[in-house]
């Protein structure tokens, strides 16, 4: 009978080549958390040479004539679906078996860490008409339908004054009006008919200065001799766009006195 006994070179050749197995074996995971893209590869596999792991096409054989496969088709290294990364406008997944990484463009919208999605617009995305009462629009990266009292059309923001008709807008002709207004205006709005200075929607022309005359500015002690509270129309407010005059008191060292000057009552 003839024995078979295995030499010392054969020995120590099958332990090197079951360290590197294992070395190429972790070579996958550590890959994927350093953000290489193994799903751009579908059909490699990985294979050790000098204790490295590499990326080299399936059924490739070794310089001994070995063929490796490491990473067995089924094996997970991340959970399939979850999110990765965003990179250069796209979403980065673990793909649907868990073996890498799958890309997803965002088609030029921003890709959403926080959020974990691509955004389906932005601040620039118009509104859409969905049907008469009815538009979709960008709210935090995702297109919401909102109600519209109006015509769906009314939903477009004309004047570019954050404000469209269906959001409340009266007047989407003119970037001054809008709902949140809150500066005063001198002249009315511009159109026919009764004039108004609306600028803020509420159905209301409110003014800007109402105080009038409370008492002569002469006489009052220095404490009362400026302020908010002396300051005021000489007689009744002036309706909205009219002038008259307008009294400041003012201290001139030793006693109380006043200016006065035309000025125009404005309002919103």
């Amino acid at each position: 009978m003839t024995s078979v006994t295995s030499t010392p070179s054969t020995t120590n050749r099958r332990s090197v080549d079951r360290t590197r197995s294992r070395e190429a074996a972790l070579a996958l995971p550590l890959a994927l958390l350093c953000g290489a893209c193994w799903a751009d590869f579908p059909d490699s596999r990985l294979t050790g040479h000098d204790g490295k792991a590499e990326r080299t096409p399936a059924g490739d054989a070794r310089a001994d004539g070995e063929v490796r496969d490491l990473i067995a088709p089924d094996q997970q290294v991340c959970s399939p679906g979850a999110f990765i990364r965003c990179v250069e406008g796209q979403l980065v997944r673990c793909n649907a078996q868990g073996s890498g990484e799958e890309r997803e463009d965002c088609q030029g919208h921003p890709c959403n860490a926080a959020a974990e999605r691509c955004d389906e617009c932005d601040a620039e995305t118009p509104p859409v008409c969905v049907d008469v009462n009815h538009y979709l629009s960008c709210v935090d990266g995702l297109l919401e339908q909102q109600g519209c009292s109006y015509d769906c059309e009314n939903a477009v923001d004309d004047d570019q004054d954050g404000e469209s008709e269906c959001e409340g807008d009266c007047d989407d002709d003119d970037e001054r009006v809008f709902s949140a207004q809150t500066e005063f205006q001198e002249d009315p709005l511009p159109g026919p008919g009764e004039e108004s200075w609306d600028y803020n929607c509420d159905g209301v022309d409110e003014q800007e200065l109402t105080a009038i005359h409370p008492r002569s500015c002469n006489g009052r002690p220095e404490a009362e001799c400026h302020g908010e509270a002396w300051v005021y129309w000489l007689s009744a407010p002036p309706d909205c766009g009219d002038q008259d005059l307008w009294v400041v008191c003012v201290w001139e060292g030793s006693y109380c006195s006043y200016d006065t000057e035309e000025l125009h009552q404005r309002c919103r």
